[in-house]
C-alpha cells in the first residue's frame, strides 16, 4: 500500500467508508476473508488515487472526489462469491485502480416465482373477460389461476424478503397478490348475481 500522511479527520472519512463496506459485505454472507481482502484492495486503491491526484498534503475535497468515484457501500450488498472471488483475483494482480476502479453495481436475476404469478395473473384477466363465453368452466379455470397466482406470488415475496440478494420482480409478485383475488371475486360474484337474477 501506497503511504501517505493524512490527517487524522480525513483518515476518519476514509475508515467510515470501509466499514460501511466491509457491513455490507458481512450482510451480503462474505466470509471474512474475503472481506478482509476486499477492503484492503479498496484502501490501497483509495492510497493509489490520492497519490496520483494530491501533490501535496490532501484536503477533504480531495478524499470526497475520491469516493464519489467509488461505488457505495450498498453496492456489495449484491455481491454473489463469483463476483467475490472476481474482484479479489483482479485487485490482487496490481493493475491500476482505474483499470478495475469501481466494483459494478450487479442487478439481481428476476425471480421466477414472480414472472409465474405475473404471468398467471394476466392469464387470469384473459379468463376472468371471457368467463361468460366458457361458463362455468371458465370460472373454475379463473378460480384456479388465481389461488395459483396468490401462492406463487406470496412465496416469491418472502424469498426476495429473507435472501435480500437483489432479486427483482417484487413489483410483479405485489401486482399478482392484489389483482388475482380481487379478479376472482368480482367473476364469482357477478356469475351469482346473474344466476339469482
Amino acid at each position: 500500500m501506497i503511504a501517505i500522511e493524512l490527517p487524522d479527520t480525513l483518515r476518519q472519512m476514509i475508515d467510515a467508508r470501509l466499514d460501511n463496506v466491509e457491513r455490507a459485505l458481512i450482510v451480503s454472507g462474505t466470509n471474512r476473508i474475503d472481506r478482509r481482502q476486499i477492503v484492503s484492495a479498496i484502501e490501497d486503491q483509495i492510497m493509489e488515487m490520492l497519490s496520483q491526484v494530491v501533490e501535496e498534503e490532501p484536503t477533504r475535497d480531495d478524499v470526497l472526489s475520491i469516493l464519489a468515484k467509488l461505488d457505495p457501500p450498498e453496492a456489495y450488498l449484491e455481491l454473489s462469491n463469483v463476483e467475490t472471488s472476481s474482484f479479489i483475483s483482479v485487485n490482487c494482480e496490481g493493475r491500476r485502480p482505474t483499470q478495475v476502479g469501481r466494483l459494478p453495481a450487479t442487478k439481481g436475476s428476476f425471480n421466477t416465482l414472480a414472472i409465474s404469478s405475473f404471468v398467471l395473473t394476466c392469464i387470469a384477466i384473459v379468463v376472468a373477460f371471457s368467463w361468460w363465453i366458457l361458463g362455468y368452466l371458465g370460472l373454475t379455470i379463473l378460480f384456479a389461476l388465481a389461488v395459483s397466482a396468490t401462492v406463487c406470488s406470496t412465496i416469491a415475496l418472502c424469498q426476495m424478503q429473507m435472501k435480500q440478494n437483489g432479486q427483482q420482480g417484487r413489483w410483479m409478485a405485489i401486482i399478482a397478490i392484489s389483482c388475482t383475488p380481487v379478479i376472482a371475486l368480482v367473476s364469482w360474484s357477478t356469475f351469482l348475481l346473474m344466476l339469482a337474477g
